[in-house]
């Protein structure tokens, strides 16, 4: 879990696709997350649940769906983060895909999406 007010390093983002996001917020002047990595937990057992790619305080996941996540060559994974963003609004959380599952220009399949994150981020 990283604190996004100390520097950030190469090492805290799982994918190259996060750390594209990441350079996207800062490009375009939106708030950064709070956190990536986040881990959510079940509240019945207290164990963990998921994982938010990355996370706004009080509530707000934000999931970077890259090429594992395209619902037609991976309709499984696709049908489980269905599950997993329904169990989290159960939970009262506000989950935010971005669907990336083509790599050749996933920066600018990431544009259209920030102004509804902005709007999110500003309801906080």
């Amino acid at each position: 879990m990283q604190n996004f007010d100390k520097e950030i390093h190469e090492e805290d983002f799982e994918s190259s696709l996060e750390k594209l996001f990441w350079n996207t917020l800062m490009e375009n002047n939106i708030k950064l997350p709070d956190e990536n990595q986040k881990s959510i937990f079940d509240p019945i057992n207290n164990a963990p649940y998921t994982r938010a790619d990355f996370f706004y305080s009080p509530k707000l996941c934000v999931y970077i769906d890259g090429p594992p996540h395209d619902p037609n060559n991976f309709p499984k994974q696709h049908e489980k983060d269905n599950e997993i963003t329904s169990e989290l609004e159960i939970m009262g959380y506000d989950v935010f895909r971005i669907p990336l599952y083509n790599m050749d220009g996933a920066k600018e399949d990431i544009l259209p999406f920030l102004e509804k994150l902005k709007e999110k981020i500003d309801k906080l």
